[in-house]
């Protein structure tokens, strides 16, 4: 089943963007939130037409190699490599897999845009190195140094909390859930 990649997809109101979020950290810069998903598909070519805190991006996605961008979020100029591949998930829907290397920092997003039989859009946000790594490498230093030990009393929930931040789902607003023109 080939997914239907001609059609924009309205996201659901989220705070999961391009950055990841230990680069947002790093760099102090926090996104509005992704609200638009499409694709362009040209002669041998996919460009991600990704809309974020009301800025339109069109992303090349390489399948063969990566594909350089220059991501300008509130600003701030990311270099990134952009690769792409055609998958299936475990319900057999089709998966496009969508990694943004950030070519000057060890920082990668992954975007799993998962294809659903009624026409939907799912994507799956995911980063690598992600927080969870920092915060075990922390909680390793704070051990040894026996202080601020009280943030990990409840280190499951604090690991649920980071990885609902850092890897967030977000699904796309069924058509008859949008707006009306004129009415928003």
């Amino acid at each position: 089943m080939r997914p239907a990649l001609a059609q924009t997809s309205r996201l659901e109101e989220t705070r999961a963007g391009l950055l990841p979020a230990i680069l947002g950290c790093m760099e102090d810069w926090y996104t509005k939130g992704s609200e638009k998903a499409a694709f362009r598909v040209g002669d041998n070519t996919l460009s991600l037409l990704w809309t974020e805190g009301g800025v339109e991006y069109c992303i090349p996605v390489g399948f063969e190699n990566a594909l350089e961008y220059e991501l300008d979020l509130g600003g701030n100029r990311f270099a990134v490599g952009v690769t792409g591949r055609f998958t299936a998930n475990e319900d057999d829907e089709p998966v496009l897999k969508v990694t943004l290397c950030f070519l000057e920092s060890s920082s990668s997003r992954l975007l799993k845009f998962v294809f659903r039989p009624d026409g939907g859009l799912t994507v799956k946000f995911d980063e690598a190195p992600g927080l969870l790594v920092a915060m075990r490498s922390l909680q390793g230093t704070m051990k040894s140094q026996s202080q601020g030990l009280d943030l990990f009393k409840d280190i499951d929930y604090l690991h649920y909390l980071i990885h609902r931040v850092c890897s967030p789902v977000v699904h796309s607003v069924p058509p008859e859930e949008l707006p009306a023109p004129g009415q928003a």
